[in-house]
């Protein structure tokens, strides 16, 4: 029940977080009477991320309530052996 517009996603080397700020106000005006309604709904997750992940790469997709976040991994890097001498 949340619009794109009202989620904010922050991405760092080490972390996601996922905040979601929802405001709706409705107003009805009758003779002899005035009434005027606010709500706020807030959301908040905080999330580890694994080490080796580009941040700066990340990709996020919402559709039909579903937050999708892609972050490409870094390549690991190859071991070579060595002879000691």
């Amino acid at each position: 029940g949340v619009d794109k517009k009202d989620i904010q996603l922050n991405i760092t080397e080490n972390k996601i977080e996922v905040k979601v700020e929802k405001r709706k106000e409705s107003e009805e005006k009758k003779k002899g009477y005035y009434r005027m309604e606010r709500r706020y709904a807030g959301f908040y997750r905080a999330m580890p991320l694994p080490e080796g992940v580009h941040p700066e790469k990340a990709k996020a997709k919402y559709e039909n309530g579903i937050l999708e976040v892609k972050m490409p991994k870094a390549e690991t890097k190859r071991i070579s052996k060595i002879d000691i001498e």
